[in-house]
Formats: structure tokens, C-alpha cells, sequence
């Protein structure tokens, strides 16, 4: 096997079988035309390729979903029932098989789904092995099904002139018709045909007409032009014979070519190649960012080394290469953003079986499917997206019964959000079912030694106590845990890219998981500041405003740590430098600057010594490269050369807490 066709072969059966899970779900929800034809086209597709490969039981399992699909095509089958789960794990099994086949292992024969699948069809299509006639029924006895009868179809097919730029051979087409039932006669028309010296070679010239006898109806024909019908002109007609060959009338040219057969024998059928993909370049993404990375960093050390020199073509030349560096740097950023409807659409599976496995009536909506973010961002985002819809699923819905009491609609509702806001991406898990009861949470965290019973929170600190490791307030330990169980590591992820989760209940009526992620984890805007003497950069995005403070705006309160006067709010108020345990730094306030800090709907103020600048930031993995640093996101390199760090704010936030707001 050319390792070249299989990688191709391996790459679109890949992205067909996807197609296929993701056009049956929809199909289940809301059957329509235009979804049958793109499912169906889909098993047609994978089918071809599998044969060009030589994977005939790939072929085989495809072929027979093809004849489910094509019934529901024609009205004669609803896509609804069991016959959907039916074809659901058969597109697991083509997954299984096409996956073995590929690591260059044997495949688990889909036997029983082949029993399963061939009642349905049409005994023709279902390929069942010929037999015997039976003999004449007894006196009394009803006489058995007849076999289908065959009947000759008329076929003539013109195909547009451009067919093979498509990629497409109009021969494969003639030999699918072929092994359809028996061709009768084949003529090809060539009084098209321009003189040699006009002649085109990459234009098609030539069309057909075909008397096919077959058992098959006219759908399952029209079924070989599928890929083409909109282009050509295929018109079909039964009963009519085929004229004697004398009756035919040549082409000019045919008294110099051989004469055509009088039955249609075709010659033997040569390998097709493969759907031609779009054309595409394949592109290192990682590497890309790199390079635009580290021509960012070069740019900001000229930038360093020129100073404050006043000569304005020297200035003129800057200002042009930082704009054309962030130009590079938004389109290289663009091609590493991904729509978030591959990441959502893959829970619409996942929802359907733990409905059926739970016993419980739910529709998964989506909504923000074209909003894009960063790969990697929406790789990291899979397993944490996971654990809340499942909990929705498993612990955030009532049953059916519960539901109905509580006079709400038997089916539950999960909805997927995502959209773009403030510069960051904003994803929502939503149900409307039984909500999170704080007295609960609030009594389970006393229980565990988390919160004495004096503690006074509102209720999104409350909501917090989810996210501390091992909390749960179900009492039942099962395969789905509890809403709860597993929170610590979902807030660990989204910190961890930093982003952040927030939590809103209303007891009876729902929950929101909110999660709040940057656009890209590869270069952002930040504003350097000094504390100490050492740099920190600040993610721009979350920096409200700074200022000076004055000692009226100051405050210190027992057990809350200080505070700084905000207009008419009081807010907590940092010092970096007590924070990270350096010395040197700022101690009256009125001698700094605070900068106010957005974080989780809330702000704080972070003291610093001065702000020397914004700052286009490459960020560089600690963890990678030396260790995980509380408060610490990342690192980049300055213009002068030196190693900045990058500031985590929600990082900071819990340090903060922890520190009694030192």
C-alpha cells in the first residue's frame, strides 16, 4: 500500500467519520432534507475511499449504512428509534476499524452490525448470497416473495465540461453503473469534439448514453452522480430498448477510431484516487509563533538600544517595523485560532448516551459555534468542558418525574456558550435544573473545618468552596461524583491558562459555569512595572486604571488588611513586593502607584514602585523550564535583555486571600 495514499486515506477518513457523528446527531434533533444528504454523502465518500485502500469491510459496514441513509432520503424511513443508536455504533465501529487498519493490526469483523443492518435494507443492497428457487408451494400455501424483477433503464449523462479540475473520472462513474446490473450498450458521443488544433485536453468533450438492465431503483442510480448532479445533465427513463448499432449515428471521427462494442463491456476497473482534498498548505504553527516570537523580543532590544534618540527617520523607521511586527504577529496569531465548534460538538454524543444511560430526557443547545480561539487553548479546554456537562447531565437535571413536579418540562436543557468579550474568551456551561443550594454548601464546608460557623460570605464565595479539592455535598458516590468532586482540577486547568471560572445559582431554576480564557497563550500586551527593582509585566487586559494614591484615599481594617478608596468603594489593596518576599520595595503608598485590577467580576489595587512602559510579551513556559511559581504565569524577555515575569492575576488574587491581604 503507497504510504502516501493511506496517509491521505487516514486523514479524510478521519474528518468523514466525525462528519458522520456530528450530521446523525443533528439528524436526530431536527430531521431535514439538506442533513440526510450531507450524512449520506458522507457514508458515500468513506465508502469510495475504503475501496480504493482495500478495506472491504470498511466498505461493506459503509455500504449498508448508505442503504439506511438513502431510505430516509426517500422518505421511506424516519432518522428517529433505535435505528439511530443503530447507526451511531456503527460509526464507532468504522472509527474502530479504520484506527486498527491504520496501526497496521487486524480489525474487529462489524458482523453483528451487518446482521443488524441488512433487515433494514433492501435485500439487493444488503448483498445476501444467491439461492436456490424454491419449489412450487403447496396446494393452500401462500406463494413466497418473488425476486425483484429487472428492468432496463435508459441513461444519457452529460457532465460539465471543467469535470477534471474536479478531480473527478468520468470512467469510475460508467463502472459504478456497472456494478449496478448489466450494461446492455454503451455509446459515446464525440460530435462535440472541437478540431485537434482547438482541442483542450483539460476540457471534457464527450457524453454518454447508457441501457443498463438492473433490479435497483432509479434513486440508488441517480445515487452515483451525487457528487455531480448539481453540474451535469443525467436523465434516466425506463422500458425504452437499445437501438441496433447500425441506427447509431457516428461521430465524425469515429470512421477513424474503432467502433464501440454492441453490449457495454467496459475494461477492467483501475484504482481511483482518492476525493481531492482543498488545496492546503501544511504550516508548524508552533514554530511559526516562535520566529514572530523572538522578532518581537528583537525588535523591543533595538527599540531598548535606540533610546530616546530624536532622529526622526530613526523614529519614523521604528514605529513602521513595531507595526508591520504587529500585523505579522495578528495574522500568524490568526492561523493558530480554531472555531470552538469542534470542541463543543463533541459533547452532543457524549449527552446522548449519558441521557439514555441516566434515564433522563436532554437536549443539548449550542450557541457561539464560529467564536474562534487558540488551539492549544481549545485542546486544554476538552477535559475541564467535559466534567461540567456531565455533572449538568448527571447531578444538575432531575429525572423526568422530579421535573414534572416540580412543574417544569420533562426534558432538561444543557447550553454551551461561547462568545467574545473584552478582549477574552467566555465560555458558559448552563442548566436549568435543580441549581446549588448555598445552606448546603455553607454546612458541608463547617463540616470539613473549611469555614468556622461565624464566617460571613456572600454567595459567590460560597459558590468557591466547590473548587476546594475533594468537596462535595452528594451523598452517593458514583461514576459521574458529585457536583463538586473533581471542581479543583477543572479550576486548575483554567488557571493554569489563565483564565478564570465563576459560578451563578438560582436554587430550583439552573447553574452557570462561567470560564473566562485569554485569546492566545502566546504573545500578549503587557505593561512592565517595578517592584524592588525587579520587572513584572502585567497582561494589560487586566489593568483598570492606575493612580497615585493620597493617605486619605488609605485605610486598614482588622482582619480585612488594607484598603484603598476608590471613589465611592473601598478595595483590597496588595503589596507586590510583601507578596513575593522582596525587599527594597515601596513602603508608603502615596510613593507608589496602584495599579486596579479586574479579576472575577471583583477588583483589587496592587501596589508597585513605577510603570516603565507597555510591552509586546512572548510568553515562555516556567514550568517548562524551571518550575511552577505561585502568582507567576509565565516569563518573557525584556528589551534590555533581562528575564521578566509574567504576573498571574487570579494567582495573585488567591495568594492575596491567603496572605490576609498583606
Amino acid at each position: 500500500m503507497d504510504p502516501q495514499l493511506l496517509e491521505i486515506f487516514a486523514e479524510e477518513a478521519r474528518e468523514i467519520i466525525d462528519a458522520l457523528e456530528e450530521g446523525l446527531l443533528s439528524l436526530e434533533d431536527r430531521p431535514d432534507p439538506e442533513t440526510i444528504n450531507t450524512v449520506f454523502r458522507a457514508a458515500h465518500t468513506m465508502k469510495g475511499n475504503a475501496g480504493i485502500v482495500g478495506f472491504d469491510d470498511v466498505m461493506e459496514l459503509t455500504h449498508l449504512m448508505e442503504g439506511v441513509l438513502d431510505q430516509m432520503r426517500q422518505g421511506a424511513r424516519e432518522p428517529k428509534g433505535p435505528v439511530m443508536g443503530l447507526l451511531l455504533r456503527a460509526t464507532d465501529q468504522l472509527k474502530g476499524m479504520v484506527e486498527a487498519r491504520l496501526a497496521g493490526g487486524p480489525a474487529a469483523p462489524p458482523d453483528e452490525l451487518l446482521r443488524e443492518l441488512a433487515p433494514l435494507v433492501a435485500p439487493e443492497e444488503s448483498q445476501a448470497p444467491a439461492q436456490e428457487p424454491p419449489a412450487s408451494p403447496a396446494p393452500g400455501q401462500a406463494s413466497p416473495a418473488a425476486p425483484p424483477q429487472r428492468r432496463r433503464v435508459h441513461l444519457k449523462i452529460r457532465l460539465p465540461g471543467d469535470l477534471f479540475t474536479t478531480g473527478t473520472d468520468p470512467l469510475q462513474l460508467l463502472l459504478e453503473l456497472e456494478e449496478l446490473g448489466e450494461l446492455e450498450r454503451v455509446v459515446c458521443h464525440m460530435e462535440d469534439l472541437p478540431p485537434f488544433s482547438r482541442l483542450d485536453p483539460f476540457n471534457l468533450h464527450l457524453w454518454w448514453e447508457l441501457w443498463l438492465l438492473t433490479s435497483h431503483p432509479l434513486s440508488t442510480l441517480d445515487n452515483v452522480f451525487i457528487f455531480v448532479r448539481d453540474e451535469a445533465e443525467i436523465s434516466m427513463s425506463e422500458g425504452a430498448p437499445p437501438p441496433p448499432a447500425a441506427t447509431v449515428s457516428p461521430s465524425p471521427l469515429a470512421r477513424r477510431e474503432p467502433a464501440p462494442p454492441a453490449r457495454g463491456s467496459l475494461p477492467k476497473r483501475p484504482p481511483r484516487p482518492l476525493a481531492t482534498p482543498a488545496p492546503t498548505i501544511r504550516v508548524d504553527t508552533d514554530k511559526l509563533v516562535n520566529l514572530v516570537g523572538e522578532m518581537v523580543i528583537g525588535l523591543a532590544r533595538v527599540s531598548e538600544s535606540i533610546g530616546e534618540n530624536t532622529d526622526p527617520d530613526l523614529q519614523s523607521a521604528m514605529e513602521s517595523m513595531g507595526q508591520i511586527s504587529r500585523e505579522m504577529q495578528q495574522q500568524v496569531m490568526r492561523v493558530r485560532m480554531v472555531p470552538v465548534e469542534g470542541t463543543f460538538n463533541r459533547f452532543r454524543r457524549m449527552v446522548r448516551d449519558l441521557a439514555a444511560e441516566l434515564g433522563k430526557d436532554i437536549r443539548l443547545e449550542l450557541s457561539g459555534l464560529k467564536t474562534e480561539l487558540d488551539k492549544n487553548v481549545a485542546e486544554q479546554m476538552a477535559d475541564p468542558l467535559k466534567h461540567l456537562v456531565r455533572n449538568a447531565a448527571g447531578h444538575g437535571l432531575e429525572t423526568p418525574a422530579e421535573r414534572r413536579a416540580a412543574n417544569k418540562p420533562a426534558e432538561g436543557t444543557i447550553w454551551l456558550r461561547a462568545f467574545q468579550q473584552e478582549g477574552r474568551i467566555f465560555l458558559e456551561v448552563t442548566d436549568d435544573g435543580r441549581g446549588i443550594d448555598s445552606r448546603q454548601v455553607r454546612a458541608k464546608a463547617e463540616a470539613l473545618g473549611l469555614l468556622p460557623p461565624d464566617a460571613h460570605l456572600s454567595q459567590e464565595e460560597t459558590y468557591q468552596l466547590l473548587f476546594h479539592p475533594g468537596f462535595t455535598t452528594v451523598r452517593e458516590v458514583t461514576e459521574l461524583s458529585g457536583r463538586g468532586v473533581g471542581l479543583d482540577v477543572v479550576r486548575e486547568n483554567i488557571e493554569s491558562l489563565r483564565g478564570s471560572v465563576e459560578v451563578e445559582s438560582v436554587p430550583g431554576q439552573g447553574t452557570t459555569f462561567r470560564l473566562r480564557l485569554p485569546l492566545t497563550l502566546a504573545i500578549i500586551d503587557g505593561m512592565n512595572v517595578k517592584v524592588a527593582g525587579e520587572v513584572f509585566v502585567l497582561p494589560m487586559l487586566a489593568i483598570v486604571e492606575s493612580l497615585r494614591p493620597t493617605p486619605g484615599q488609605l485605610k486598614t481594617v482588622e482582619g480585612k488588611g488594607e484598603l484603598i478608596k476608590l471613589r465611592e468603594n473601598y478595595l483590597p489593596l496588595v503589596r507586590l513586593s510583601r507578596l513575593f518576599g522582596l525587599e527594597g520595595g515601596v513602603e508608603d503608598p502615596a510613593e507608589g502607584l496602584v495599579m486596579i485590577i479586574g479579576s472575577l467580576g471583583k477588583s483589587f489595587g496592587l501596589l508597585v514602585d513605577d510603570i516603565l512602559g507597555e510591552q509586546q510579551a512572548v510568553i515562555k513556559s516556567l514550568e517548562q523550564n524551571y518550575r511552577k511559581v505561585p502568582g507567576i504565569s509565565g516569563a518573557t524577555i525584556l528589551g534590555d535583555g533581562r528575564v521578566g515575569l509574567i504576573l498571574d492575576i487570579p494567582g495573585l488574587e488567591k495568594m492575596a486571600l491567603a496572605a490576609g491581604g498583606r
